[in-house]
């Protein structure tokens, strides 16, 4: 089936002969046979009726079919579409990634969703748990059942990975929403920090910068910060840690300037304009580009 839709093994590409096979293949009731056959009735290889809406119902009774079996990637897209309303694919028509609606259910999502979780895949605890300690999730909030899931995914993950250092970071909200202990809290940043996590590391330096926590070591606040600023966009994993990275660029700026101006002020030291200042004058500028562009901490800063 795949030789013919592809063109492989000297065959020449014939969706009529794929079809056919990849039929053949879903009938033994073999998973991954179920799950290619979906795909192909989801993206219009194999039509049964004009309605678009009919293949997709057929498309997720073969993944339904195949999921129960336990195969992953049924899975992954039984609780995505489920969960999205659509899905999306590695191919671009006109410049836009190509999608298929998929119908909205949510008890089917958290169904799927539970089954992943506890065939032990990492990305399905993380969502799981998320869920779970998402209030506004009100029919399956239950922190502490949230905080399980979590611990699950440090076992199965290591530091320097999205969902360890995401983990900590949660575990960290569950202990002082939850359970009111700060120092537990401290614990979750610093492990999470240790990985590399931006949030953590960003909120522990909150704290020792403007909470009075004691620092691990002289100007830790500061190296966290000057770490977060340094991470790449791949470390960064997503939109939250890019403006996680802005917020501590701006802090890094503005801590420069604020000194600038103590001296000024209250030290009485004259400026006198040498490559320092300079330097300074452009992080305000910097400070002023940030701030126009909605990033609070520059906006601080700069007022």
């Amino acid at each position: 089936a795949n030789a013919y839709a592809n063109g492989d093994l000297g065959l020449p590409v014939d969706d009529v002969q794929a079809n056919y096979w990849s039929k053949r293949y879903a009938d033994t009731g073999v998973p991954v046979g179920l799950y290619n056959y979906g795909w192909r009735l989801l993206r219009g290889k194999i039509k049964i009726s004009e309605n678009r809406d009919e293949n997709t119902k057929k498309a997720i009774e073969y993944w339904e079919k195949s999921a129960e079996q336990n195969y992953a990637p049924a899975i992954r897209e039984l609780v995505f579409g489920y969960g999205d309303g659509f899905i999306r694919i590695n191919e671009v028509n006109e410049g836009v990634r190509v999608q298929y609606d998929f119908p909205n259910n949510r008890e089917k999502f958290l169904y799927w969703l539970r089954k992943g979780a506890e065939l032990e895949d990492v990305g399905f605890m993380h969502i799981l748990a998320e869920n779970l300690n998402d209030e506004r999730e009100a029919d399956i909030y239950d922190a502490e059942q949230a905080y399980t899931w979590f611990l699950k995914v440090l076992e199965k993950s290591k530091p320097g990975e999205y969902f360890y250092g995401r983990s900590c970071f949660q575990l960290a909200c569950i202990e002082i929403d939850n359970h009111n202990d700060y120092s537990k809290m401290i614990e979750w940043y610093r492990k999470g920090a240790e990985a590399l996590d931006p949030a953590c590391m960003f909120f522990l330096a909150e704290e020792i910068r403007y909470n009075n926590l004691p620092p691990a070591y002289e100007a830790e606040d500061a190296t966290l910060y000057s770490k977060i600023e340094e991470l790449t966009d791949k470390e960064l994993f997503n939109e939250t840690g890019l403006k996680i990275r802005e917020l501590a660029k701006a802090e890094n700026a503005g801590r420069l300037v604020f000194i600038m101006l103590r001296m000024m002020i209250i030290d009485g030291v004259k400026p006198v304009i040498g490559k320092k200042e300079l330097k300074n004058l452009e992080q305000v500028k910097y400070l002023k580009e940030q701030a126009e562009k909605g990033n609070c901490r520059a906006q601080a800063y700069y007022g």
